[in-house]
């Protein structure tokens, strides 16, 4: 009876998390890449600039930033539930209001609504949730999660270059690498992997000009790393860290980054006017992305030092 007791928990964690990934694949595609395909029209027909599109989106990106931690704070209080049921319903209502959207007004209100919605509906309070919920298998659940959700890119119908259109698959496939083989391997080692693999691929981009080949070897190293990123982001705290309070830690660990998200469109634009290229812009990320790298090793290398007279006592 026990062993009986045992399976109808498994099976009833497992259809958790399935449902739990096909709610990320709607809300990722519904939310977050649905202005990719709208930014277009909207110049259009409402007849608004880019530069004010783009705006709002950073405005509901930097929102989501912001809220982050309270909604981590939330959920391990138990309201992970309210939380994403109040956040799908906030993006419902907040998708209404877009669509009927007839000033700029009405656009920054329905985007820093959506921010909210992302705060309350993708991965980080899922991870939380999942952390919180299934402590003993939420590598397994947050892989699985986050597979299902690489399948949310759309492609464009004005894409020309086939680089673009690698790099979602890109992500697929080091998702199901990881959930295949490497689920077994520490988060610290593939943490140090994926952080390499950004600056590594943004100087092949660098030198890459109008070569197909590097182009699509950048778009493979540079999707492959993204998409093992999210599965790092959830498991990597509890990994070197703690599970307890889980979801308000990586809640405010998202924050900076959230808020990066919300700067970067405006930041981009701002330096490729400089010189009307956007080879100041690749440097740039390759600064980033090598502050990155150094960080997380910085981080491993005090995690390793902390632990260290653990295992000697």
């Amino acid at each position: 009876m026990a062993h009986s007791g045992i399976r109808v928990r498994d099976v009833s964690s497992n259809v958790v998390a399935w449902a739990l990934a096909i709610g990320q694949l709607v809300s990722w595609g519904t939310i977050y890449y649905a202005f990719s395909l709208f930014v277009v029209p909207m110049e259009y027909a409402p007849g608004w600039s880019r530069t004010a599109t783009n705006a709002a989106l950073s405005a509901g990106l930097l929102v989501s930033g912001v809220a982050a931690y309270p909604v981590g704070v939330w959920i391990d209080r138990g309201l992970g539930r309210a939380v994403m049921v109040g956040g799908s319903l906030l993006a419902s209502a907040m998708m209404a209001i877009w669509s009927q959207a007839q000033s700029l007004a009405m656009l920054f209100v329905a985007w820093a609504g959506l921010g909210m919605a992302m705060a309350a509906t993708l991965y980080d309070p899922v991870f939380a949730v999942i952390t919180r919920c299934y402590p003993n298998s939420l590598r397994t659940k947050i892989t699985l999660i986050t597979l299902v959700g690489g399948f949310k890119r759309h492609v464009q119908r004005s894409v020309i270059l086939v680089t673009m259109a690698v790099i979602g698959p890109a992500q697929v496939l080091a998702r199901i690498l990881w959930f295949t083989v490497g689920r077994n391997v520490s988060p610290k080692i593939v943490g140090v992997a994926i952080t390499t693999a950004f600056p590594v691929s943004v100087v092949i981009l660098l030198f890459a000009g109008a070569s197909p080949v590097w182009l699509i070897l950048f778009a493979l190293i540079y999707g492959g790393a993204n998409g093992m990123m999210t599965i790092l982001r959830g498991t990597i705290v509890q990994d070197v860290m703690w599970v307890e309070g889980y979801g308000a830690i990586n809640g405010l660990l998202a924050s900076p980054s959230n808020i990066a998200k919300g700067i970067a469109p405006i930041s981009a634009a701002a330096i490729w006017a400089m010189e009307h290229s956007y080879l100041p812009v690749e440097w740039v990320v390759m600064l980033v992305s090598l502050v990155s790298a150094v960080a997380f090793g910085v981080a491993m290398m005090y995690v390793h030092r902390r632990d260290t007279p653990m295992r000697a006592g």
